[in-house]
């Protein structure tokens, strides 16, 4: 049961939002932060999941459901983080887990950024840090998205079986109860937005959560939130669309596990699925990244016009002074242990490998998004295409590194069908 409440803002929003009973004395706050231009009715699904543990907290944004506009035609994720702020005190709230799908992890980025004393867990679902800087979706899914068709866009938001069997999950999800001029001013600002400099500042423990086959916010924007986050725990759902926080059981047993587990160790909570667990990072050195202004020089990657293009990689590398250069040795599908993984599937020898290498860039301070140039040696007969289809994801960039790939008759350790070396570059 939820008891109704209303906000008004300083320029004179009227924000509804409400909230749930407190299950027990001392239960902790858990504030739900809907997507673009959703209303609350989107999370009324996992509600069942999340009050035996927690008085949840839910709201519509301005312009949105129940609550109006106020005075502003336009506005930034920041400035909509101020309002969950506004929520979270009007609730008295001193501190909150705080839970953001889509657009809606967006803003919770900017909450645990700007106000790290009112956020004590973060989970952030199907995000990215910012379109210019993260992993772009296909032109296809963003033409479908523009056309604001609902039975278009389903599709890229569930599965069949899940729409066919909770078609009022689906209705409460697209229910777009705002006027064109507000939705248009949601995608603006879901467009502008770009926290990637600033994550490293959350310091909350975080959960990244996605879904493996999502085309409107791609998979390899997770991964670069949660290395950019020092800490963060990464789940990928096989399967799921753009919203396992809704249609995957597995994803909201997890999520409801880690957000009640408090400071427990989130690994004696057992998947509900058997996901294969991200090879543990080394928390990132706060270095600028590299790809992004530092003072007046930057680091380039460019596709000079006369050559291929391909988004898979870029022909030329430019490095200015103070940079550091950062070399990575060939890596292979060892573990820790000193165990061949992947047997011979050149896909899941290709993963670990290539974790293997995340992890020694980020003993260096670096990360995938640093690499300058990918060399990779394939043994005779390996399908290069496979290997690089499963970790295409994780190598996507607008600006890619340089690569360089060949076949060689046998490598050195015994069984292995591919090895990866890098060069990097960072600033520190």
């Amino acid at each position: 049961m939820l008891t109704e409440h209303t906000l008004r803002t300083p320029d004179g929003a009227d924000l509804w939002w409400a909230e749930t009973a407190r299950p027990r004395a001392g239960a902790p706050d858990l504030l739900l932060i809907a997507g673009q231009a959703t209303t609350h009715r989107s999370w009324l699904h996992v509600l069942g999941d999340l009050t035996g543990a927690f008085r949840v907290i839910l709201f519509d944004h301005r312009g949105v459901g129940q609550s109006t506009l106020g005075g502003r035609e336009a506005f930034t994720t920041r400035e909509l983080a101020a309002d969950a702020l506004g929520i979270l005190d009007a609730a008295g709230s001193g501190s909150a887990c705080v839970y953001g799908h889509s657009m809606g992890g967006r803003i919770a980025q900017w909450l645990a950024i700007d106000h790290p004393e009112r956020v004590s867990r973060l989970v952030l679902a199907s995000t990215t840090g910012g379109d210019a800087g993260g992993v772009p979706r296909e032109r296809e899914a963003s033409t479908i998205m523009a056309s604001g068709n609902a039975a278009r866009m389903e599709p890229l938001f569930f599965g069949p079986e899940f729409r066919a069997e909770h078609a009022e999950v689906v209705c409460d999800f697209f229910a777009r109860d705002a006027a064109i001029p507000v939705r248009r001013a949601y995608f603006e600002a879901s467009r502008s937005h770009d926290a990637w400099d600033d994550l490293g500042r959350i310091a909350a423990p975080t959960l990244v959560v996605h879904g493996a086959d999502d085309h409107v916010t791609p998979v390899g924007n997770a991964r670069r939130v949660a290395e950019a986050i020092s800490g963060a725990e990464l789940h990928i759902e096989p399967g799921q669309a753009h919203c396992p926080n809704l249609e995957s059981a597995a994803v909201r047993a997890r999520v409801a596990a880690w957000l009640a587990a408090g400071e427990a160790e989130v690994s004696e909570v057992p998947d509900p699925v058997e996901v294969p667990a991200p090879v543990e990072v080394p928390a990132r050195m706060e270095v600028p990244d590299p790809v992004e202004d530092h003072g007046t020089v930057r680091i380039r990657r460019l596709r000079p016009a006369g050559l291929v293009s391909s988004p898979a990689f870029s022909h030329v590398a430019v490095v200015p002074p103070g940079a550091t250069t950062v070399y990575v040795g060939g890596q292979n599908a060892v573990n820790e242990r000193g165990e061949l993984v992947g047997g011979g599937d050149a896909a899941a020898q290709a993963r670990q490998a290539l974790n293997n290498a995340r992890v020694a860039l980020a003993a260096a301070g670096a990360s995938l998004a640093d690499v300058l140039q990918w060399t990779v040696l394939f043994a005779s007969g390996v399908d290069a295409n496979a290997a690089y289809l499963a970790i295409a994801a994780d190598l996507a960039s607008p600006e890619p590194p340089l690569v360089t790939a060949a076949h060689v008759e046998a490598l050195g350790v015994p069984g292995a069908l591919l090895e990866i070396s890098a060069v990097a570059a960072i600033f520190r």
